[in-house]
């Protein structure tokens, strides 16, 4: 049985803590991730580095773990080919070494997958660029691999996938299969393995690579690889090791979800109750020997909150965080809990939309500069104009399991005083044919059954899928605007489809499920909403109005309406634009200095920010018959 059909088979039911996944009934299921636009994108450091590398081969040591995130999805290109479709992350891999690994899976480096055809072929390579191994002798190379990840047994490569490592000795001629481990079909825990380098590979232009084959079609068939070392001088064993590394992503600095209006934020009795009462994360001490000394580190952690104005002041830092802390050889996954609300400083406050970063650092003396990159782990959240309870980044879809019936699912938030709803953002999976009629939907609390939504939703509003060109220059996201419709206390928010819809696929992100616990329905036909197990977020997005304070009138009046999200943006990914239909209206970008640097036409619907320099823009959008209206727009790194 081929890896996709399984993923059709089995519901993955992914439990909070260790996720796994287990063939268990659901009401929706969990199916791979048949596009990805996330991975094609190139941050500014990825092309520049790319492009200024050395010709010259490598020189001993060569390491890798993976943490520096400066080059995005991509592995650092001065060590690695920039071909072969693998990803650098931080989500898909169970419990790693450190954090961040290369998970090889059915896509692409385009984020598409390599075939149609199920049918099992080769997938994902990872390549080093050429080494000098000239005279060397007793070299070694070590790694830490894994079957799976935390998508759970579904996803895991079945016995007809593999993982091989092959040798080339500067010829450009292959050497296959030097290592190889066949699929298990379930999740493995990491695994450290040692392999030598025979001396006839000994030569100035030595290369190796990882290769895959499995499902073609797809993020199934998952092989995660980290803290790749090769050297010199070395046993095909484990020896010293002075790193202390953190495995786990952190935590939201927010308490219940990953971004909020930031007036609703501001409206709670006491703001400070908004954050975490603690970020967690964990450790891993990679010294092998049980028996070898601890290690003492300092531990600091920092929240700053950056925006478009805070305050007037710009960045503001508070520290949180600052103890010493002794970390016992071969320790493993020690739960790291972060005392995380101290008080808000005032600025904090402000009515200016910012975005919170939570910075946990490890001081510990290691000499090596590169292990140092798994010393810091970063989380940011966004206080704007929506709610999320997602981080951006889907590793899986959500669907309904039977199409022939009408059927909804909605994910609850919860306000600090009464608001208006006037969207509603879902990120569409790639299986979803563009033309197909869905609605996003808006529901109230039900009174009769508090916790649930109301049978009959305050909007259902209808809209066709757009083009799969569209979706990704807005990395799947599709927004859907609407007269406001008012909202207290808990709120739904989420999509419907007809009878007889093909199958729909919404974003699901397996990393975050702090604000979905008891939060996430589905409904078929007319029949009582039920709880789903699943643990994550449904990637569904509600945008507020702040009653009308916004001044965003409905798509039905000639005025012209702006909403740009996410912002801040990262450079790697867009500002979504809700333009009206009116033909001749255009976005324009300005930099500081009043200068255009990028333009879109209505119908585009987005406008790129791939590849700017971090810092505030202006966003002006004109139309024929509206005044001109603009907003700021912080781009980040």
């Amino acid at each position: 049985m081929n890896s996709f059909v399984r993923s059709f088979l089995f519901s993955a039911l992914l439990t909070a803590g260790p996720l796994a996944a287990l063939p268990v009934a659901a009401q929706g299921q969990l199916r791979p991730l048949l596009v990805d636009p996330t991975r094609a994108a190139r941050s500014v450091a990825y092309r520049q580095a790319a492009m200024g590398r050395r010709t010259a081969a490598l020189a001993l040591p060569v390491f890798d773990d993976f943490a520096d995130d400066r080059f995005g999805s991509r592995p650092d290109p001065a060590l690695w080919d920039t071909t072969g479709g693998v990803l650098r992350n931080e989500t898909f891999a169970r419990q790693p070494p450190s954090y961040g690994v290369v998970t090889f899976d059915g896509l692409n480096g385009a984020g598409r997958s390599y075939s149609t055809n199920p049918t099992t072929a080769a997938t994902d390579t990872l390549t080093s660029r050429p080494i000098d191994l000239a005279g060397r002798t007793d070299v070694v190379l070590s790694f830490w691999w894994q079957a799976g990840g935390a998508s759970g047994d579904a996803f895991a490569p079945s016995s007809l996938g593999t993982l091989t490592l092959d040798f080339d000795d500067g010829s450009g001629i292959w050497d296959l299969d030097k290592w190889h481990r066949n699929g298990p079909g379930t999740t493995t825990d990491f695994q450290q393995v040692f392999v030598r380098v025979p001396d006839l590979y000994c030569t100035g232009n030595f290369r190796f690579r990882f290769r895959t084959r499995g499902s073609p079609r797809g993020s199934i068939d998952l092989w995660s690889v980290d803290y790749v070392v090769l050297d010199a001088n070395r046993q095909p064993q484990p020896g010293p090791v002075t790193d202390v590394a953190f495995s786990q992503p952190l935590t939201s600095p927010l308490k219940r979800f990953t971004a909020m209006p930031v007036w609703q934020f501001n409206a709670a009795a006491t703001p400070a109750e908004e954050l975490a009462d603690s970020v967690r994360t964990t450790l891993n001490n990679l010294e092998p020997d049980p028996n070898a000394t601890s290690t003492p580190l300092d531990v600091k952690g920092y929240l700053t909150a950056r925006g478009t104005d805070v305050g007037g002041a710009g960045p503001v830092e508070s520290q949180f965080l600052s103890e010493t802390r002794v970390v016992a050889a071969n320790a493993r996954q020690l739960l790291l809990r972060a005392a995380f609300r101290p008080g808000l400083p005032a600025p904090l406050v402000s009515p200016e939309f910012k975005t919170f970063i939570t910075t946990l650092l490890l001081v510990s003396g290691e000499l090596n500069q590169r292990t140092r990159y798994n010393d810091t782990i970063r989380r940011a959240a966004t206080l704007n104009t929506y709610y999320a309870a997602d981080d951006g980044s889907a590793e899986l879809v959500y669907s309904v399991r039977n199409t022939a019936d009408p059927a909804a699912a909605a994910i609850g938030f919860d306000l600090n005083t009464p608001d208006q709803v006037r969207g509603v953002a879902l990120y569409l999976g790639g299986d979803i044919p563009a033309a197909t009629r869905l609605f996003v939907d808006v529901w109230a609390d039900d009174p009769q059954q508090p916790g649930r939504p109301a049978s009959t939703p305050l909007a259902h509003v209808g809209f066709t899928v757009p083009a799969d060109s569209v979706l990704r220059r807005t990395g799947r996201w599709h927004t859907v605007f609407f007269a406001p419709v008012a909202v207290s206390g808990r709120f739904y928010a989420g999509y419907s489809q007809p009878a007889n819809t093909v199958i729909s696929s919404i974003g699901f992100d397996i990393s975050d499920s702090l604000a979905t616990t008891g939060r996430f329905f589905f409904r078929a036909r007319t029949n009582p909403w039920l709880a789903e197990t699943f643990g994550g977020a449904l990637m569904v997005r509600a945008h507020l109005n702040q009653n009308g304070v916004l001044g965003l009138p409905a798509p039905t009046t000639a005025s012209v309406a702006l909403a740009v999200f996410p912002n801040p943006v990262s450079a790697t990914g867009a500002a979504e634009l809700y333009l009206p239909a009116e033909r001749g209206t255009v976005g324009t970008l300005y930099d500081a200095v009043g200068r255009p640097i990028r333009t879109a036409a209505a119908d585009a619907a987005t406008l790129s920010v791939r590849g700017l320099t971090p810092g505030v823009y202006i966003l002006r959008l004109t139309a024929p018959s509206a005044p001109v209206r603009s907003v700021r727009v912080l781009v980040t790194k």
